[in-house]
């Protein structure tokens, strides 16, 4: 068997040169194959913004939302000595309420109000609670003055503060 030389003569046929020559082909790709994993192509930059995941807001009312709970509290807004007083429970099972009274029958809070309330409050935090419901106690001077609320969280360890924002 003859081999082709470059310059386009025979020669003789060199059977060692051909698997040396294949070797260091196999070698060559194997390099360029793990140099161009290694090579990461640049960072582009985009124009489009970029969603960041925020940390849930810590459990709150804002006055705002707290002075229309008072205004829509109706008959269950209670005096006791020189505070008014309003207590209502906020659930998230099978849609977001909240409601004075015993049921949520008895004096249902608007849904948009109970919404903002549940967002607040966090709907993550009152999933985690023993009946995904929660109670909240608000007072404050009689004659609009700053509120104080309170939150149960149904898990045993009775009220704790709610701050107001």
């Amino acid at each position: 068997m003859k081999d082709v030389r470059p310059n386009g003569k025979e020669g003789p046929d060199r059977p060692a040169a051909r698997r040396v020559k294949s070797a260091v082909g196999g070698m060559l790709f194997t390099a360029l194959t793990a140099c161009n994993a290694l090579i990461q192509p640049p960072a582009t930059l985009s124009s489009a913004p970029t969603a960041v995941s925020l940390p849930p807001a810590r459990p709150h009312i804002d006055s705002q939302t707290a002075a229309q709970l008072y205004d829509t509290a109706g008959p269950f807004l209670h005096a006791s000595g020189d505070l008014e007083v309003i207590s209502f429970r906020c659930t998230i099972v099978e849609g977001t309420f909240c409601w004075f009274g015993e049921g949520p029958q008895d004096g249902p809070v608007p849904a948009d109000l109970a919404r903002r309330v549940v967002d607040q409050v966090g709907t993550n935090a009152i999933e985690k609670t023993s009946r995904n419901e929660v109670l909240i106690g608000c007072s404050r001077p009689i004659g609009r003055g700053l509120s104080l609320c309170e939150i149960d969280w149904g898990w045993g360890a009775g009220w704790e503060p709610l701050p107001l924002e």
